[in-house]
């Protein structure tokens, strides 16, 4: 990077943190915080423009592109046919491998169930999305990733698995069972949890108070710290609770709004009617 582009990012960093200083000691009203991201975010694709050069390998997204051709309609049909033949072969494989994962499901305490952790890093591209994700992915195919040792079957079209973190924390991954012609189960969200806490352990957040705040309270922050949806959800013993950010150079900074579910039904930020069953056993809430 070149000195004078380190040097605007620096006056940048310098900015955002004044803002977030600013709203830490006055607690302005949210609408100052959606004119202040609606400027923010329309300088930010300049921002990031000027940091980064095109002439970087780095930042050269790797593409390769497959041209197929073939010679006749009957050659092209052939083609179709037996891609279709290995689709439905991969359905009825992985239908089967998700059944047996399914068979799995048990009550018994997670200490018991699982033997093996994993660095919250390498969980990160695959399965801690946070639970605006859409990815819709087969159970079997994160089982491959990281093998399920534990499976809670909430009931006949919903599930939920718990893996362990090096950073003694639990990823809780949950699932939804679809499609009549082709039950399978899906991913549906996931839900992280270091500490058991509850509501009043966050009184002292408020608009404009600085994630490192929030992490101190409740250290999953870093992990959603540069998520897409720009949330951080905390799982409480008494509820969900959903932390949304003013976010800065695609960071999250400063606290813009909090919305609590005592039902842990929680829902997505301006997503309308969309909403994310967060409910797991007491016996699993972390220990």
């Amino acid at each position: 990077m070149k000195k004078e582009n380190k040097t605007f990012l620096g006056l940048c960093l310098t900015f955002a943190i004044i803002i977030a200083v600013a709203f830490e000691i006055y607690n302005f009203p949210s609408s100052t915080f959606e004119r202040l991201e609606d400027f923010v975010m329309s300088i930010e694709d300049f921002i990031i423009s000027k940091i980064q050069n095109p002439s970087d390998d780095e930042y050269l997204p790797a593409t390769t592109t497959t041209v197929l051709e073939f010679s006749s309609e009957e050659e092209f049909e052939e083609y179709l046919r037996k891609e279709n033949e290995k689709h439905q072969e991969y359905v009825k494989t992985s239908m089967e491998e998700s059944a047996e994962i399914i068979s799995r499901a048990s009550e018994l305490p997670y200490q018991q169930l699982i033997t093996t952790s994993y660095p919250e890093e390498d969980l990160a591209p695959h399965i801690f999305l946070g639970y605006l994700s859409y990815i819709s992915v087969p159970i079997s195919e994160l089982d491959k990733r990281h093998p399920i040792e534990c499976i809670r079957l909430v009931d006949e079209n919903s599930a939920y698995t718990i893996h362990k973190t090096n950073e003694n924390g639990l990823l809780y991954t949950f699932y939804y069972k679809y499609d009549e012609e082709y039950p399978n189960w899906h991913y549906s969200h996931s839900i992280s949890m270091k500490k058991n806490l509850k509501l009043t352990n966050f009184k002292t957040i408020i608009l404009g108070s600085s994630w490192k705040k929030v992490n101190r309270i409740d250290p999953i922050v870093n992990a959603h710290r540069e998520a897409d949806d720009g949330v951080s959800v905390h799982l409480l013993q008494d509820g969900v609770l959903v932390v949304e950010y003013f976010r800065f150079l695609r960071k999250l900074q400063i606290v813009k709004r909090m919305d609590f579910y005592p039902d842990f039904i929680a829902h997505a930020p301006r997503k309308g009617v969309e909403t994310y069953d967060c409910r797991i056993l007491p016996q699993d809430f972390i220990q």
